[in-house]
């Protein structure tokens, strides 16, 4: 690449377009309009000049391919690779430009899904898209990084004598509301929550049975409504008494542990569900 000053690259289809070696300050490639089988950066060990692509597109099958490169000023302007394969290891992206340009979600590496390196990648993409105002996908990435690394731990990772809580309240956070990407998984995740430690709540009272009465439904459909309300007042007993003074079931013992626990669970999901409705309203 030290041979020239500027190279350009127009309106043309190739199976692949690989850079690799050195470049100098004022150096520059363009490469515009193009359709590639795929796109290679291997080992590119440092851009001091400036990578334009605009408009290149990588379909399905293909590949994006950026292995221990520092990408420096590189410009992904309306690039279309979210259907290829991301092929990445150890590299740069810190300074890279992207507009309206979107990648794949998984990450290969060494010819495997590899969530370390997803991660590495993710989380540059995000610093990206924020340092250039773009939000929306800022934490998508972000969400994706989280996601590599919830993917990369184990529930015991020394065996059983160690348990990850990170990777619990990760598993929370995904199923909750995606990693923050999903207000309609937190409402899901509220409501089974409910029914869940509901129906717990009444084997604990030996209430099942009231489901096969007639004329219980009503009373325990109102108890619900109020037990999916974490912020009542910490008496169990007053969940079952609908216009009386006495409760037409008695709380065991048993029965305050799963209200207390099933107060915790439940307003973790209004919390989630709040978080990821308000999502575009909070900074990645």
């Amino acid at each position: 690449m030290n041979d020239f000053r500027r190279a350009v690259f127009t309106n043309c289809s190739v199976d692949s377009f690989s850079i690799f070696g050195e470049n100098e300050k004022d150096d520059s490639v363009v490469v515009s309009d193009f359709s590639l089988g795929q796109l290679v950066f291997e080992p590119f060990t440092k851009n001091r000049g400036l990578l334009d692509f605009q408009e290149v597109g990588i379909p399905k099958g293909g590949a994006l391919r950026i292995i221990r490169t520092d990408l420096g000023t590189t410009n992904f302007i309306l690039c279309k690779f979210q259907d290829a394969i991301l092929d990445f290891s150890s590299s740069k992206l810190t300074e890279i430009f992207v507009a309206d340009t979107d990648f794949p979600e998984i990450v290969h590496s060494g010819g495997g899904i590899d969530h370390v390196q997803a991660q590495l990648a993710f989380g540059q993409f995000s610093t990206a898209f924020q340092r250039q105002g773009d939000t929306v996908r800022a934490l998508e990435y972000q969400s994706r990084e989280i996601s590599a690394h919830f993917e990369q731990l184990s529930f015991f990772p020394s065996g059983f004598r160690s348990f990850s809580f990170t990777k619990v309240s990760l598993w929370l956070n995904k199923w909750s509301n995606d990693f923050g990407r999903n207000w309609g998984r937190g409402i899901a995740f509220t409501f089974a929550s409910g029914v869940i430690f509901y129906l717990l709540l009444l084997w604990s009272a030996n209430g099942l049975q009231l489901f096969f009465k007639r004329g219980c439904t009503g009373n325990l459909v109102a108890s619900f409504l109020k037990f999916m309300n974490p912020l009542r007042f910490f008496e169990t007993e007053s969940l079952f008494k609908i216009n009386a003074d006495k409760p037409y079931l008695t709380p065991s013992p048993c029965s305050y542990i799963v209200d207390f626990i099933s107060r915790i669970i439940i307003a973790y999901g209004f919390y989630q569900t709040i978080q990821a409705f308000r999502r575009f309203g909070r900074k990645p």
